[in-house]
């Protein structure tokens, strides 16, 4: 066998595979015809465990950024879409008060859309903890009640 010494190594690309994290140890020095042990004694030497660690901590970060960056804009337009159907509730309520012909039953849905309203505030800035997350009954409630004209 031939020194790997004596070998043009693509070191370079072995570095940038480990830190990857593509490959196991064994499989990458395979792909480079060098021994795993001259594999980790470079990656230990060069300090690439440190460069992979540091890689998957920016990677991280990153991600975490743009789930919250998600999170406020999701939050934001629950926020909106409730202050905008609060307005057209109030808008409802004071066209049916003044209205002689004025039924209770909008008055019980006008209610009804009101505290799925209080809901997805509450979930939106996160006072409900037990309702915050994946419930998106409220959020279907509004939008059906919108749909269905009773809104």
């Amino acid at each position: 066998m031939e020194k790997e010494t004596t070998k043009t190594v693509p070191w370079n690309e072995i570095e940038a595979d480990y830190i990857r994290g593509e490959y196991k140890n064994q499989d990458l020095a395979d792909k480079y015809s060098i021994s795993k042990n001259t594999l980790e004694n470079r990656a230990k030497n060069n300090k690439w465990v440190q460069k992979k660690t540091d890689l998957n901590r920016k990677i991280q970060k990153e991600v975490e950024k743009k789930i919250i960056k998600a999170e406020v804009n999701r939050t934001q337009l629950q926020l909106e879409l409730a202050d905008a159907v609060r307005e057209l509730i109030r808008k409802e309520l004071l066209k049916g008060i003044s209205n002689p012909d004025f039924n209770p039953s909008s008055l019980k849905a006008l209610t009804s859309s009101l505290l799925d309203l209080q809901k997805v505030e509450r979930t939106a800035e996160g006072l409900d903890k037990e309702t915050q997350g994946d419930n998106v009954e409220p959020e279907i409630n509004f939008i059906e009640g919108l749909d269905n004209g009773k809104i």
